[in-house]
């Protein structure tokens, strides 16, 4: 999804930033909870 415009309502913005960071905080707890052995 494109971030949202410079002059789109603050709403819009802060739902779009909390999607990226929502989708952040997964990969990291991914990334935590797999094992080294392939």
């Amino acid at each position: 999804e494109e971030e949202p415009a410079a002059n789109a309502p603050k709403a819009q913005r802060d739902a779009y930033q909390k999607r990226v960071d929502d989708a952040s905080d997964a990969k990291c707890l991914m990334l935590a909870t797999m094992t080294s052995e392939l």
